[in-house]
C-alpha cells in the first residue's frame, strides 16, 4: 500500500520576516515522469515546464494549478480535480471505455 505524496510548498516554510511572501508555490520544471503522485495535494501550483508524462495522477488535486506548459503526455488524470487549472492549449481529455463485442477498449474524447 502506497501513502499519498503531499508536496508542501516552499512558501508555507518561510517567516513573516521573508521579501516575497505573495509568491505563488511552485514545481517549476521538475520531472515527475513515471511517478505516482495518486491523491497528491497540487493546488494553486506553478506547474510551469513540469514534465508530468505517463505520470500517475489518479485523485490528484490540481485545483487553480497553472498546467499551461507541462507535459501530460500519457498521465492518467482519473477522478484528478481539474478545477480552474490553466491547462495546455493542446490539451484533451479522452477516456478509454471497454466494448463487450470484441474486448478491445476504444478512446472517447470528452
Amino acid at each position: 500500500m502506497s501513502l499519498p505524496i503531499v508536496i508542501t510548498p516552499y512558501w508555507q516554510e518561510r517567516t513573516s520576516e521573508d521579501e516575497d511572501e505573495s509568491c505563488p508555490p511552485t514545481i517549476k520544471g521538475a520531472n515527475f515522469s513515471y511517478a505516482n503522485l495518486a491523491g497528491a495535494d497540487l493546488r494553486g501550483m506553478n506547474c510551469d515546464r513540469a514534465d508530468f508524462s505517463y505520470a500517475n495522477l489518479e485523485g490528484v488535486n490540481l485545483e487553480n494549478a497553472d498546467l499551461s506548459k507541462a507535459n501530460l503526455q500519457g498521465a492518467n488524470l482519473h477522478r484528478a480535480n481539474l478545477k480552474g487549472a490553466i491547462l495546455p492549449k493542446m490539451f484533451s481529455l479522452v477516456r478509454w471505455e471497454h466494448s463487450d463485442s470484441d474486448g478491445m477498449s476504444d478512446p472517447k474524447l470528452l
